[in-house]
This record gives structure tokens, C-alpha cells and sequence, in this order.
């Protein structure tokens, strides 16, 4: 190649790479002027002057906490992670701010971080292991996390003879759950503007209890509740603007959740049963208020994953208000979605062209006494064997107050059944609709 010929190329690489890079500022300009990005860090209370009191806890730093800690007043922290691995320990933050990012506010749709300035993957961290005392009894109190990943996850590291026994059937779910952390509570805190989740609960946690928190503006679901994570209760909070967003770790960006499909409620119910969700506020969530499924075994070609072998069952969704969602409750909210672009190990129920379905599962649910107001939907019901009770419904935007329903279960001869409705105040006269077989 000639010099000429040379310089001809870098002159068209360059002008490849500023054209691509004029096309991602223009797309991040259209989605950042129609796709809404709430905001809520004006509700973190900033303290007005340091306290030299406060643990010199550096930027981007891990502390592990060995025992209970209260602490002083007036505390802020840049990009700190805190590790619970035991029992019995409770932070009281004293409304201490902790930030995931150098700045207040994150980086607009389409515009990357850098490695140095990406958020922090989690804010606490309460960790188990196959070894040692059990962690529980965990308390984390008056906290206000800004920013993170995920505020707040409760985990165990599973070794790979485990999680292969858990994968094969060897090794019972209940197994799991009799070492992973138990009796943790999220108690008058604020999780605010997660790049990811506010709280997300690993498999088999179990008694996870959150009481008097703000979870407002998680990109994804505000909490999310994973396979086998049995007998939470979530009371007295509130869930406003999760779920219109996401992060992509390895691009550093955000984006946008530019449809309903993509879109995430306030709370994810995955596989996890025996819940209580009570008492709750419910608003303008991207996609809705709680929804309850049960995943195809996502991710199978990964040998270290194993099936969702439960649905989520036997919850209760009790005296919450719901507003100006899309869908306020949902019961089975992947039965009839085509979820061939997903890796799923779920054996395959039905297919139509190229779209696949796999059983969703989520039975025996009681929703009651809630307030739902200017949604779109009000309850869909697509699996067995829901009470659904003394509820009221207020302007009812789009479809029927309460809405049984189940394409695929139809096509398989196997139509939802055996929902008993009573007792509830309708937005317009008779606003129920059964419909496919459904009863």
C-alpha cells in the first residue's frame, strides 16, 4: 500500500468512526427526549457538614463488618461497598448516604462511563457460604443508597459439586435453602436511582423482610425475588418509577426500555413462593405494580444454572394502592409471551411458527382488599386457582378490571381455572372478563 493509499484509509476510518459516533449521540438524543428518565435523587437528605467522626472509608473501597455498627451522624461515602458475612450484625447507617457514582446524577441514555467512573456493582452485600455459622439476623437500617448496581442483594457462594447437584436433582432446593443467609430485614431506608436493581434476592434466601422503604427510579425491577427465595414480607413501602431503564455492564451505558414487553414492575415475583406484600404504594412503574412468574430455566446452556423447579405460589398481595400502572398485578405474566429468544431448559409446551411458549407457573395466589387506580389493566390472571377479593378499582384505563385469560393454556386443552372473584368494587358495572376456556 502506498503512503497515499495509507493516509486515504485512516481519513475513511476516522470519518467510519465519527459518523458511527454522530449516529449514537443522535440516538441517545431521540431516546433521552422520548423515553422518560426519572430522577429521583432530590429525595437522599445530603448531610449539611461532614462529621470527622465518620469511618475514613476511601473511594472505591470493600469493608467487611464483623460486628453491629451504628453509625455517627452527618456520614457520606463515594463508591463503598459493605460485606455482611455473619450473623447477628446490624448496620444502622444513621441515614448516612452512600453513593455509587463520583456524581449525583447518572450519565444520560446512550453516553458510556468510563472503567473509572461506572457505578459501583453493590452498595451491601450480605453474603453466605457452604461453611461456617449460617448468616442471619442480618438488620440494615436508615440507609440511603444512591446510584449502585444493586443497592442491597443477599447471596451464597455455592460451590460447583452443589450447584451441579442442584442442576441434576441430587440435591434438594431445600438444601440450599437451610445455608443460605435467612431473617434479614431492610428496615426505614431509601434505595434511590439503581442502575440495576434496588434489591436483588439470589436463590434461596429465605424470610427476607423489608419494612418503610423508598425504592424509587431502579432501571430494572425495584425488588427482585429469585428462585426458591420463600416467605419474604414487604410491607409499608413504597415503589415509584422502577423498571423504565437498563445498564449494560460491558458498554457502560444506559438505555432506554423503549417497550412494554421490556419494560419492569416494582416488584418481580420469580419462582418464589409463600411471599407476603402488604401495605405497599404502588406508582408509575414502567411496566406494573407486582408481577408473579416462573422463568423457563434461562440460561441452560450454562452448566452451572439449574431449573426453576417451582412457580410462585401461595402468595399474598394484600391492602397495597396501585397507580397509573400499566398492569397493577399479574398473575403468570409469561404464559402466553413468546420467549424463543430466550435459552430456555423448560420443556417446550407449545409453538407456533417460530414463536415458543414454555409453562408458567404461579397458582394459588390471594389478592385482596388492594386500591387500584388509573392503570391500564387492573389484575391478569393466566395460571389456577387465584382468590381475588374485596379489591376496588378506579378508572380502569384500557381493559377489564379483572382479566382471566390464557391463549397458549387454551391451544393445550388445559384453560386457566378454578379463580374465585368476590366481593370487589368495580370501576364500571360487571368489569370482569373471563375469556379462552377460562374460569
Amino acid at each position: 500500500m502506498t503512503m497515499k493509499n495509507i493516509h486515504l484509509a485512516a481519513t475513511f476510518s476516522l470519518l467510519a468512526l465519527s459518523l458511527s459516533a454522530c449516529k449514537d449521540d443522535l440516538q441517545a438524543d431521540i431516546d433521552n427526549n422520548l423515553y422518560p428518565d426519572k430522577d429521583f435523587s432530590s429525595v437522599i437528605s445530603f448531610p449539611s457538614t461532614p462529621n470527622t467522626a465518620c469511618p475514613q472509608w476511601q473511594a472505591n473501597s470493600t469493608i467487611t463488618l464483623r460486628q453491629s455498627l451504628t453509625l455517627p451522624a452527618n456520614c457520606s461515602f463515594q463508591r463503598v461497598t459493605l460485606i455482611i458475612d455473619r450473623p447477628n450484625v446490624e448496620l444502622n447507617c444513621n441515614q448516612a448516604v452512600f453513593n455509587g457514582l463520583t456524581s449525583l446524577a447518572r450519565n444520560k441514555y446512550g453516553k458510556a462511563y468510563t472503567t473509572e467512573t461506572a457505578p459501583t456493582r453493590y452498595g451491601i452485600i450480605v453474603k453466605g457460604s457452604e461453611t461456617g455459622t449460617r448468616v442471619s439476623d442480618v438488620t440494615i437500617r436508615n440507609c440511603q443508597l444512591l446510584n449502585y448496581g444493586d443497592a442491597i442483594t443477599a447471596q451464597i457462594d455455592l460451590s460447583k459439586n452443589t450447584l451441579l447437584g442442584l442442576r441434576n436433582g441430587s440435591i434438594q432446593e431445600s438444601s440450599a435453602q437451610a445455608l443460605a443467609p435467612t431473617r434479614i430485614n431492610v428496615l426505614n431506608s431509601r434505595l434511590i436511582n439503581s442502575h440495576l436493581h434496588g434489591i436483588f434476592l439470589n436463590r434461596y434466601v429465605t424470610y427476607f423482610h423489608v419494612n418503610n422503604t423508598r425504592i424509587l427510579g431502579s432501571s430494572n425491577s425495584g425488588i427482585y425475588l429469585g428462585a426458591d427465595t420463600d416467605y419474604s414480607l414487604i410491607e409499608n413501602s413504597v415503589f415509584e418509577g422502577n423498571g423504565f431503564s437498563n445498564y449494560d455492564t460491558t458498554t457502560l451505558k444506559r438505555f432506554p426500555r423503549r417497550d412494554e414487553t421490556a419494560r419492569r414492575e416494582g416488584i418481580a415475583v420469580d419462582s418464589s413462593s409463600y411471599n407476603q406484600i402488604t401495605s405497599n404504594t404502588f406508582r408509575d412503574n414502567g411496566d406494573g405494580g407486582v408481577y408473579l412468574y416462573k422463568n423457563c430455566w434461562e440460561f441452560v446452556e450454562d452448566p452451572y444454572t439449574a431449573p426453576h423447579r417451582y412457580g410462585s405460589n401461595s402468595n399474598s398481595i394484600t391492602n397495597n394502592d396501585f397507580s397509573s400502572e400499566e398492569t397493577a398485578i399479574w398473575v403468570a405474566e409469561r404464559a402466553d409471551r413468546d420467549l424463543a429468544d430466550f435459552t430456555c431448559g423448560d420443556p417446550l409446551i407449545y409453538q407456533a411458527n417460530s414463536d415458543k411458549y414454555y409453562r408458567d407457573i404461579a397458582q394459588n395466589n390471594i389478592i385482596s382488599n388492594n386500591r387500584i387506580s388509573y392503570s391500564k389493566f387492573g389484575i391478569r390472571v393466566q395460571d389456577d386457582g387465584t382468590l381475588i377479593t374485596n379489591n376496588t378499582f378506579v378508572d380502569t384505563k384500557s381493559g377489564p378490571d379483572i382479566w382471566v385469560y390464557g391463549m397458549v393454556r387454551e391451544q393445550i386443552n388445559d384453560p386457566v381455572k378454578n379463580t374465585t372473584v368476590r366481593g370487589n368494587t368495580y370501576s364500571k358495572p360487571n368489569n370482569i372478563r373471563y375469556e379462552n376456556g377460562a374460569s
